[in-house]
């Protein structure tokens, strides 16, 4: 056991005393008469005023500063932190700075309280005299304490502990997290991804029903980098930059001290801080449920040409077809796919269940045995009634990520068609999956129009309104030496008067149809052979047979390998789509330009203007 100097020295005035007044009379009386009692010996005890000292059964300190020590010692048995001590409310509080000793109460920093009896610099003009040894070994957690007070007043205060003295526990946490004592229940938990990096950032909010991260929230945050793979951490071995730690004035660094243990398993995060970084003290424990998520924009940007146009991204749809996922997005925030055509862009992609789960794709290259993308894109143009297909488009560039955890998704999409569209989207959350493949294609508003359009899709120089439908009828019409009664069908426009009439075939495209019907649909001409004898007449630099013309299968090869026509006559009203491709075999190999021609009309046709056979009457149109 060991005892202060000033508590031996103290003993030891007393003892010389007692044996002097024994001395020099055996009789001395005290102020009421009696013998005057002899001088109080406690152990690990308090006398308040002089009366009946009282047990001391707990004690416990708190540090602050490194070196301010503050006691706490109560009659009440088992007290071993804060709440209790406070719940009791029966202790006398010792501070001191460095308890090594005798404490100089002229200068030392100290407060001694002890019901009404309080004692510090504010007090000392009602205090009459004061005494006070501390001497605290940590090796030992052993306090040797002496408190000895007088009040101007009369009252007096002693106290002797020479016994176990532990810090005190702090206050076990249930789902919060406390800075420097104050705590906060814990209401929200978020798990979130930077699929771009790897890291996971984790956020604790007070606040609850939180389901992304809020700036505007003062929450604690754990983010651990991506090579980070263990799940508790001692922190003051651990570098910053792979696991921080962050809330309100505590910021983990290389001097912090303390462990971090973080981990997710079946659905249930579980959380314990407890570490000290300068002057602040973090403390957290949590387990429970969380909601997870990817680090996004959610936004789409699509730039054609100088033109950027860019918009939130709400919602992505996913429909199933075999074992490839479409899913479509858009510019607008769409209760169905149909309902992003309202926007002027959309887009899908085609994803295989890895794909889906977890990729990054370059876009510029291609399966090395199919020779295809590794992933479809096509963008949906509701401005020019186009798709940019990167499937048949010539030279596409970008990356496609995706992520998977759980029921979220993370969609990351930068694709560039060269001299065309560039689309950039970023997106996070879960998926609306659709029962049916909707038809995300582009339908220009009916206008009567003839044009031509290159082989991946971008338009030529030729988009031009058909104003006019004249018509003649021939019966006795030759074509390629081989006469048939026939319907001339010219389709003039605002060409047709600077090229010399509807009789010149630059101007003014002719399509020529055999008389037996007045409607057809024929998907595919090439397959009629010469059964139905067509021809189609355009002297334009965008087609191979300009000056030849198209016609039907013979010894001649002016039959494209795709083309269509449909005609159906209401009345005195002609409805007229004709579209093909510009590729012929010609038996040794195919030729054309791989253009694709389309003419469209409805409404009535009107009497021929040229100088041609014609006996249709008046009463015919």
């Amino acid at each position: 056991m060991k005892t202060s100097y000033w508590s031996r020295l103290r003993v030891l005035t007393w003892a010389v005393l007692f044996a002097a007044g024994s001395l020099a009379s055996c009789s001395d009386d005290d102020d009421k008469g009696g013998p005057t009692p002899p001088p109080v010996q406690l152990v690990d005890q308090i006398e308040y005023d002089g009366g009946t000292p009282i047990d001391i059964k707990s004690a416990i300190f708190e540090i602050e500063d490194t070196d301010l020590y503050t006691f706490y010692l109560s009659p009440t048995a088992g007290i071993a932190d804060m709440d209790g001590m406070s719940e009791a409310n029966d202790y006398l509080r010792v501070m001191v700075r460095n308890p090594k000793g005798t404490v100089n109460t002229e200068s030392d920093t100290f407060e001694i309280s002890y019901k009404d009896i309080s004692v510090k610099e504010a007090t000392m003009k009602d205090v009459k005299s004061v005494k006070l040894s501390a001497d605290y070994l940590s090796e030992t957690s052993r306090l040797n304490l002496y408190v000895e007070v007088e009040m101007e007043s009369g009252k007096t205060l002693l106290a002797r502990y020479e016994n176990t003295c532990s810090e005190a526990k702090l206050p076990e946490l249930n789902n919060q997290y406390e800075l420097n004592g104050e705590a906060l229940a814990i209401g929200s938990v978020l798990k979130w991804s930077n699929a771009a990096t790897g890291a996971t950032t984790y956020y604790f909010y007070n606040e609850a029903d939180v389901t992304e991260p809020q700036d505007g929230l003062n929450g604690l945050t754990v983010t651990l980098a991506a090579e980070t793979t263990e799940t508790t951490f001692d922190l003051s071995t651990v570098d910053p930059a792979q696991v921080s730690v962050k809330y309100g004035a505590f910021q983990n660094t290389e001097n912090t001290t303390g462990s971090l243990t973080i981990e997710v398993k079946n659905n249930v995060l579980t959380l314990a801080i407890d570490a000290e970084e300068g002057d602040n003290h973090l403390r957290a424990a949590y387990s429970g449920a969380f909601t997870f998520g990817f680090e996004s924009q959610n936004y789409i940007k699509v730039t054609k040409g100088e033109t950027p146009e860019e918009a939130a991204l709400a919602k992505v749809f996913v429909y199933k077809k075999g074992s490839t996922n479409i899913l479509t997005f858009g510019m607008v925030d769409a209760e169905a796919p149909a309902n992003l055509m309202e926007g002027n862009y959309a887009a899908s992609i085609s994803l295989t269940e890895t794909q889906l789960k977890e990729c990054s794709i370059d876009l510029s290259e291609k399966d090395p045995i199919f020779q295809k993308p590794l992933a479809q894109i096509q963008i949906f143009d509701y401005l020019e009634y186009r798709i940019w297909d990167n499937s048949t488009y010539a030279e596409v560039n970008g990356t496609l990520t995706t992520r998977q955890e759980g029921n979220t998704t993370y969609l990351k999409l930068v694709v560039e068609y060269k001299d065309g569209v560039t689309l950039e989207s970023e997106w996070s959350g879960v998926l609306t999956t659709t029962s049916e493949e909707t038809d995300m294609t582009p339908v220009k508003p009916f206008h009567p129009h003839i044009t031509i359009t290159k082989e991946d899709g971008s338009p030529t120089d030729l988009d031009w309104d058909i104003t006019e439908l004249q018509m003649r009828h021939d019966p006795n019409y030759s074509d390629m030496g081989e006469t048939s009664p026939s319907y001339i069908f010219y389709f003039v426009n605002a060409n047709t008067e600077q090229n010399g009439g509807v009789d010149n075939t630059t101007g003014t495209p002719v399509l020529i149809i055999p008389d037996q019907e007045t409607s057809y649909n024929i998907p595919n001409l090439k397959e009629t052979g010469d059964t139905f004898k067509w021809s189609f007449q355009f002297n334009n630099r965008n087609l191979s047979l300009y000056s030849l013309g198209y016609g039907y299968n013979s010894w001649m090869k002016r039959c494209p390998e795709e083309g269509s026509i449909q005609i159906e006559k209401v009345d005195k009203n002609w409805k007229i789509t004709f579209r093909f491709k510009d590729l012929i075999d010609k038996g040794f190999a195919k030729e054309g330009t791989s253009n694709t021609l389309v003419v469209e009309w409805e409404g009535p046709a009107t009497k021929y203007s040229g100088t041609k056979p014609n006996d249709l009457t008046d009463e015919d149109y």
